[in-house]
């Protein structure tokens, strides 16, 4: 017997045994990531009233405690887009200004 029989075999006698009540499911196991920010629109208008913040000001000044990750998370569900990187913008702009 292969490994996909094997794993069909087990398959089989998980369903039997879940029939039979021999097993019974964890309840309330794997409920998924709990979000801290639970209102989007809220927290939306914030955005938009602060669009300077990075992530980790946004965590400091958002009501609820919420990691930088989850701010990041919720920033790319509401459809924005990262800030550029000042370093970046400092460099090119004393590219430019050395090049004349």
């Amino acid at each position: 017997m292969g490994a996909d029989g094997i794993e069909k075999l087990l398959e089989i006698l998980v369903l039997f045994a879940l029939n039979q009540g021999y097993i019974k499911p964890k309840i309330g196991s794997h409920k998924g990531h709990s979000h801290s920010i639970t209102d989007i629109d809220k927290f939306k208008q914030f955005v938009d009233q602060t669009p300077d913040y990075t992530l980790d000001e946004f965590a400091a000044a958002w009501p609820e405690k919420v990691s930088r990750s989850t701010v990041g998370r919720t920033l790319i569900k509401l459809g924005y887009t990262r800030k550029k990187s000042v370093l970046i913008i400092k460099k090119e702009m004393s590219k430019s200004v050395n090049s004349f």
